[in-house]
């Protein structure tokens, strides 16, 4: 069986799963809807499918130059595939969110398939959010790239269909001359005004503050209903109205014109060759080759072409398929009537090969790519599986030695439990080594840890404060562990922690959770963002300095900054400053230990002094020094923090070089910036290095 490490650590399993058993269920109905509705349009066309293939195959004998054509129009979904993603690509990039070709490749193949299978191929666009979120990019990004995408499709669609319908509508006798060329003809007329709408209301969505909330208001309500979490009123107002989140992030977005211009440039690249390709396949179904010598007929077929894929905008049929080679037909048909140049034979055959060569073809084929891609990535994750399996168990059999440093000063009511929550760890007992250092107690914690003689070890010396206590471990005392922590002698550690370590990769340093304990409640404290994974320095710079849940390579420890004695507050100078010298770390997302922050004598929970607050000014100049200058201006969000520092007029240097904030995820350092900005911490706090 895997470990804890090889079923959740090395690999992310996003726990709300956008294929889902109902959506499987609504997509594979929309599929046999559009399978059905190929079949149908077959029948409605009355196309006899061996007449067509004798067809082609007399056109090829006649020209080999056929070939050339079939080619062109299956060279379409590569140009939509270009068109799609001329705004998510450089979007991602302009995030620094790293994307290989082959993702981009497997997000065109899905969204092709999604549009194909859906009403109105609306599909696509929550696909796409889902899929910009799980790769790192936040959910209020992913909408406005969603939303850039479809203002600038629609911008494009709207300019290219209206001079066609102007064109078309020219020829309004022609074209309306039977019952269905009528209906066609409106249903086309529909189709153009929802295009019209659709961008309105886009536009409207993107600037437009009381539509935000009007819709947030309704969304909300529905919660309400159906007993889920919501805002009130006044939350939706403060969010949508005053501050106009959403609004801000849009118009800054539509500032940098280029996005808009490249999603309405490649919409409109892609459509128009779309157009073109019918007239591709009407040369492939009648052999002739010369037809479109003149320029009107091509331009009626282009015009025609593209007013009647509009037409399927106002029919909520899984990618509009039947209406637009149905709408097709009646359009070339009844404007070809009366005319020797085509029949009608010829035209229903060259819009099925449209379909077939810019659709159907396509859409099986990337539907085989799809499958083939989850199918390979699940037979991967298998073999990884068993890969890391066999290393866990190479671990288990060379289990690691820890060595625990418990710094003890008058915690007699608390250093036994401790004591007992290394040595009840499941863990061999041989592998760990705990060494308690008294830093002169005046009451009876000596007297307590006597019965612990065999298994631990005891050091004495004089009082110096926390610092003093490690920099004593350091010089005087053999630490034999692979790994050295320092638990407090108030603090617990979980009973799973050393298996969960142990079973870890073995990187420079191992940090954990830990559970804050405050009046017999328990709250677990992620110092982290995300899941368990292996780190850079840089991006476990937390502000979570507290040494427990901390597990340092002896030789890195021993690397460790001196630290200074005779004051509190020095994990986060000992953490930040063994950083320094690490090459990786490797975040588990559990609790490893709990923390007593409202135990009465502990440095943090003590009341606010001028003391306390040089200190803890000292504590924030040594992380900084060691190169975690955001760190310190991050904790002075903290109202109660900085109030009593800058208070007592307090201020510190920071190298700028360490201030970058990788601790947190790309999408939120511009807000973390805007609070630090916005409290002026940095004008008030920080002086010029």
């Amino acid at each position: 069986m895997n470990t804890f490490f090889e079923k959740n650590l090395h690999y992310k399993k996003d726990k709300k799963k956008f294929l889902t058993k109902k959506k499987i269920v609504f997509i594979s109905i929309f599929t046999l809807v559009f399978i059905g509705t190929i079949i149908g349009t077959f029948f409605l066309m009355g196309v006899n499918p061996k007449e067509l293939v004798t067809s082609l195959s007399e056109s090829f004998k006649i020209s080999p130059i056929m070939i050339l054509y079939i080619f062109l129009i299956l060279l379409f979904p590569i140009f939509k595939g270009i068109g799609t993603m001329m705004v998510v690509v450089p979007k991602l990039k302009d995030m620094h969110i790293k994307i290989s070709w082959y993702e981009y490749m497997m997000l065109y193949c899905k969204i092709f398939v999604i549009n194909c299978v859906t009403p109105f191929a609306t599909g696509s666009e929550p696909y796409l959010i889902y899929w910009i979120t799980t790769r790192g990019g936040d959910i209020k990004t992913a909408n406005i790239i969603s939303l850039i995408n479809g203002i600038g499709g629609n911008i494009a669609e709207t300019l290219i269909t209206i001079p066609s319908f102007i064109a078309v509508s020219l020829e309004y006798h022609n074209l309306t001359q039977t019952t269905n060329g009528m209906i066609v003809y409106w249903f086309i007329v529909g189709g153009l005004c929802v295009n019209v709408f659709v961008l309105s209301f886009f536009i409207l969505l993107a600037f437009c503050k009381k539509l935000h909330y009007w819709i947030s208001l309704i969304s909300n309500w529905i919660l309400k209903k159906i007993k889920r979490p919501h805002l009130t009123k006044e939350e939706i107002y403060q969010k949508y109205i005053v501050e106009a989140e959403f609004r801000k992030m849009v118009v800054s977005v539509f500032k940098q014109w280029k996005y808009i211009t490249l999603s309405a440039l490649g919409y409109a690249g892609y459509s128009l060759y779309f157009y073109c390709t019918m007239i591709f396949a009407f040369m492939i179904a009648s052999g002739d080759f010369g037809f479109f010598n003149s320029a009107s007929r091509f331009f009626i077929f282009f015009n025609i072409s593209n007013v009647s894929i509009t037409a399927s905008n106002f029919i909520p049929i899984p990618n509009g398929e039947g209406t637009i080679p149905v709408a097709l037909s009646v359009m070339l048909s009844n404007y070809y009537g009366n005319s020797s140049f085509i029949a009608k034979e010829t035209i229903q055959n060259s819009v099925l090969l449209w379909r077939v060569f810019t659709t159907y073809v396509p859409f099986i084929g990337f539907l085989l790519l799809v499958s083939w891609y989850y199918i390979s990535k699940l037979v991967f994750l298998k073999q990884r599986d068993k890969k890391l399996e066999l290393k866990a168990q190479s671990r288990r059999r060379n289990k690691i030695s820890f060595t625990f440093i418990i710094p003890l000063f008058n915690c007699g009511d608390y250093v036994c439990e401790t004591i007992d929550s290394i040595l009840n760890s499941k863990y061999p007992k041989k592998k760990i080594q705990i060494v308690v250092i008294d830093d002169g107690s005046t009451d009876k914690s000596l007297q307590v840890i006597k019965k612990y003689k065999k298994q631990i070890e005891v050091y004495k010396k004089k009082n110096g404060n926390w610092g003093s206590v490690i920099n004593y471990a350091k010089k005087m005392i053999e630490l034999t562990g692979d790994y050295i922590s320092v638990i407090d002698a108030d603090d617990i550690l979980e009973p799973t922690t050393l298996r969960l370590v142990s079973e870890a990769p073995r990187e420079d340093i191992i940090i954990g959770n830990f559970f804050e304990w405050n009046k017999n409640k328990k709250k677990n404290m992620k110092v982290m963002f995300g899941s368990s994974r292996k780190l850079t320095p840089d991006q476990a710079r937390t502000p979570y300095c507290q040494p427990l849940g901390k597990f340092y390579k002896k030789e890195l420890f021993n690397q460790g900054p001196r630290l200074k004695e005779k004051i509190s507050f020095q994990d986060g100078h000992l953490y930040h400053g063994i950083l320094n010298h690490a090459q990786s770390v490797f975040y588990i997302n559990k609790p490893l230990a709990s923390w007593r922050c409202d135990r009465e004598g502990n440095s943090t929970s003590a009341p606010w002094t001028p003391i306390k607050a040089q200190q803890f000014n000292t504590h924030f100049q040594d992380v900084s020094d060691a190169g975690s200058g955001s760190v310190a201006l991050v904790t002075m969000i903290n109202n109660d923090i900085r109030k009593n520092i800058l208070s007592n007029n307090l201020k510190i240097k920071i190298d700028e070089g360490s201030i970058n904030y990788s601790w947190f995820p790309i999408a939120l350092r511009p807000l973390v910036k805007m609070v630090i900005s916005v409290l002026q911490i940095k004008k008030k706090y920080v002086e010029a290095k």
